[in-house]
């Protein structure tokens, strides 16, 4: 395991080296911030959090916000433990996102260590590895919270299920939606997301950087801004 000093925050960073090339790039890549004129901290959902570099800049910009960082992958979840297992406003889950408590299958689809999917338990696939799982009404009833006012989804198309079923008591919740775009893993997914969202007759702006949309509710005190670190 390596270290990196992030300057733009100030603290070290660890990740593995040349497998993490993709995610540490996020470091010097035009990304953004979410502002906010709110008088008390944010409630922060970053599932798939891989390492933990969307946790740190969300650490960075909001100080004193309440995150809960989770991530499916074990080795990936080391590291991201090893960068915030001291800080005590982020909880770690090694778990996956879904849209119910159970146990499911996660393998990887590529190279990559970015590229780790969950799907439901199949007992003839004997090459995955099960993982149980948490759900947004799970994390908010744990943390007393009565909104979110940040989630970030990169779960390589679990972002399906999420927003198939049994998002109705939670969606009119989220205040900003972040979430790379999942198509590319399954297909049409984002056209789920917005129709869950008009669904519930939720207003959002939308907002295009690199990789991600970010969606933001109409009437809150959010908005979006564009960020070079270097």
């Amino acid at each position: 395991m390596r270290k990196v000093h992030i300057n733009f925050a100030d603290r070290d960073f660890y990740f593995r080296g040349k497998s993490d090339k993709g995610v540490m790039s996020h470091f010097w890549n035009n990304l953004f911030n979410i502002t906010t004129t709110k008088d008390k901290p944010l409630n922060i959902i970053d599932a798939g959090a891989h390492i933990g570099d969307e946790t740190l800049r969300f650490r960075y910009f909001h100080p004193d916000a309440n995150i809960v960082a989770i991530e499916a992958e074990k080795n990936n979840f080391e590291v991201l433990s090893k960068n915030f297992s001291e800080d005590k406003n982020v909880k770690l889950f090694n778990k996956a996102l879904w849209n119910e408590k159970t146990t499911l299958n996660i393998a990887q689809h590529s190279d990559s260590t970015e590229a780790f999917r969950v799907r439901e338990k199949d007992s003839s696939n004997t090459s995955s590895t099960e993982i149980k799982t948490i759900t947004i009404p799970i994390i908010m009833q744990e943390n007393n919270w009565d909104e979110i006012d940040i989630l970030k989804l990169d779960i390589e198309g679990a972002e399906k299920t999420i927003f198939t079923k049994n998002f109705d008591e939670w969606i009119e919740k989220v205040n900003v939606f972040v979430f790379e775009i999942p198509d590319s893993d399954i297909p049409g997914t984002t056209q789920l997301i917005f129709d869950a969202i008009s669904k519930h007759g939720i207003i959002v702006t939308c907002h295009n950087v690199d990789e991600y949309l970010v969606l933001i509710k109409e009437n809150q005190p959010f908005g979006l801004e564009r960020i070079k670190y270097y």
